[in-house]
Protein backbone atom coordinates (compact mmCIF):
# COMPACT_ATOMS: atom_id res chain seq x y z
CA UNK A 1 0.00 0.00 0.00
CA UNK A 2 1.35 3.43 -0.87
CA UNK A 3 0.55 6.70 0.78
CA UNK A 4 0.40 9.92 -1.12
CA UNK A 5 1.83 13.02 0.51
CA UNK A 6 -0.78 15.76 0.77
CA UNK A 7 1.07 19.06 0.70
CA UNK A 8 0.02 21.95 2.87
CA UNK A 9 -1.36 25.08 1.22
CA UNK A 10 2.03 26.71 1.65
CA UNK A 11 3.92 23.74 0.18
CA UNK A 12 1.62 23.62 -2.82
CA UNK A 13 1.95 27.32 -3.63
CA UNK A 14 5.71 27.35 -3.09
CA UNK A 15 6.03 24.36 -5.42
CA UNK A 16 3.88 26.14 -8.01
CA UNK A 17 5.99 29.31 -7.78
CA UNK A 18 9.20 27.30 -8.24
CA UNK A 19 7.70 25.47 -11.20
CA UNK A 20 6.51 28.68 -12.87
CA UNK A 21 9.90 30.32 -12.40
CA UNK A 22 11.62 27.31 -14.00
CA UNK A 23 9.25 26.63 -16.89
CA UNK A 24 7.22 29.75 -17.73
CA UNK A 25 9.42 32.33 -19.48
CA UNK A 26 6.99 35.16 -18.75
CA UNK A 27 6.78 34.36 -15.04
CA UNK A 28 10.56 33.88 -14.93
CA UNK A 29 11.06 37.34 -16.46
CA UNK A 30 8.89 38.80 -13.71
CA UNK A 31 10.82 36.91 -11.02
CA UNK A 32 14.11 38.16 -12.48
CA UNK A 33 12.87 41.73 -12.69
CA UNK A 34 11.35 41.61 -9.20
CA UNK A 35 14.65 40.46 -7.67
CA UNK A 36 16.44 43.39 -9.30
CA UNK A 37 14.13 46.19 -8.16
CA UNK A 38 12.61 47.48 -4.96
CA UNK A 39 9.43 46.12 -3.44
CA UNK A 40 7.43 48.67 -5.47
CA UNK A 41 8.53 48.18 -9.08
CA UNK A 42 7.80 50.98 -11.49
CA UNK A 43 5.40 49.91 -14.24
CA UNK A 44 7.16 51.89 -16.97
CA UNK A 45 10.49 50.25 -16.08
CA UNK A 46 8.86 46.80 -16.11
CA UNK A 47 7.41 47.53 -19.53
CA UNK A 48 10.81 48.72 -20.77
CA UNK A 49 12.42 45.56 -19.37
CA UNK A 50 9.89 43.46 -21.31
CA UNK A 51 10.53 45.40 -24.50
CA UNK A 52 14.25 44.71 -24.13
CA UNK A 53 13.73 41.02 -23.38
CA UNK A 54 10.87 40.16 -25.75
CA UNK A 55 11.10 42.84 -28.43
CA UNK A 56 8.75 45.65 -29.40
CA UNK A 57 6.69 43.48 -31.75
CA UNK A 58 5.62 41.04 -29.04
CA UNK A 59 2.49 42.75 -27.71
CA UNK A 60 0.75 39.47 -26.85
CA UNK A 61 3.83 38.21 -25.02
CA UNK A 62 4.11 41.47 -23.08
CA UNK A 63 0.43 41.30 -22.15
CA UNK A 64 0.86 37.73 -20.90
CA UNK A 65 3.94 38.72 -18.89
CA UNK A 66 1.87 41.49 -17.29
CA UNK A 67 -0.78 38.93 -16.38
CA UNK A 68 1.92 36.86 -14.67
CA UNK A 69 2.58 39.83 -12.36
CA UNK A 70 -1.07 39.79 -11.29
CA UNK A 71 -0.98 36.02 -10.90
CA UNK A 72 2.11 36.31 -8.70
CA UNK A 73 0.34 38.86 -6.50
CA UNK A 74 -2.67 36.57 -6.11
CA UNK A 75 -0.48 33.58 -5.29
CA UNK A 76 1.40 35.69 -2.73
CA UNK A 77 -1.91 36.56 -1.06
CA UNK A 78 -2.92 32.90 -0.95
CA UNK A 79 0.49 32.07 0.49
CA UNK A 80 0.37 34.82 3.13
CA UNK A 81 -3.15 33.85 4.17
CA UNK A 82 -2.27 30.13 4.16
CA UNK A 83 -5.21 29.45 1.85
CA UNK A 84 -5.47 26.42 -0.39
CA UNK A 85 -5.75 27.00 -4.11
CA UNK A 86 -9.17 26.24 -5.60
CA UNK A 87 -9.55 22.77 -7.10
CA UNK A 88 -7.53 22.22 -10.30
CA UNK A 89 -6.00 25.72 -10.15
CA UNK A 90 -2.50 24.31 -9.69
CA UNK A 91 -2.77 22.25 -12.86
CA UNK A 92 -4.47 25.00 -14.87
CA UNK A 93 -1.81 27.55 -13.90
CA UNK A 94 0.97 25.12 -14.80
CA UNK A 95 -0.42 24.75 -18.31
CA UNK A 96 -1.01 28.44 -19.13
CA UNK A 97 2.30 29.03 -20.87
CA UNK A 98 1.65 26.08 -23.20
CA UNK A 99 -1.38 27.85 -24.65
CA UNK A 100 -1.15 30.41 -27.43
CA UNK A 101 -3.16 33.11 -29.09
CA UNK A 102 -6.36 34.48 -27.59
CA UNK A 103 -6.96 31.23 -25.68
CA UNK A 104 -3.94 31.87 -23.44
CA UNK A 105 -5.19 35.23 -22.18
CA UNK A 106 -8.78 33.98 -21.92
CA UNK A 107 -7.66 31.11 -19.69
CA UNK A 108 -5.36 33.43 -17.73
CA UNK A 109 -8.23 35.83 -17.03
CA UNK A 110 -10.48 32.91 -16.06
CA UNK A 111 -7.92 31.56 -13.59
CA UNK A 112 -7.31 34.99 -12.09
CA UNK A 113 -11.08 35.43 -11.75
CA UNK A 114 -11.42 32.10 -9.96
CA UNK A 115 -8.53 32.87 -7.62
CA UNK A 116 -9.97 36.29 -6.82
CA UNK A 117 -13.49 34.95 -6.23
CA UNK A 118 -12.31 32.13 -3.97
CA UNK A 119 -9.98 34.32 -1.93
CA UNK A 120 -12.66 36.16 0.05
CA UNK A 121 -14.25 33.02 1.54
CA UNK A 122 -10.80 31.66 2.38
CA UNK A 123 -9.75 34.81 4.19
CA UNK A 124 -12.93 34.92 6.24
CA UNK A 125 -12.65 31.27 7.29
Amino acid sequence: MSYQFSPTATDEIEELLRYLTRTNLHFALWALYKRGVSVDPVASEWHQFLLEQLGPDCEDEIEFAGAMVELDKLLATYLNQNCRLPMLSFERICLLHHLSGPERMAQTRAIRGTLTAELAPCMSA
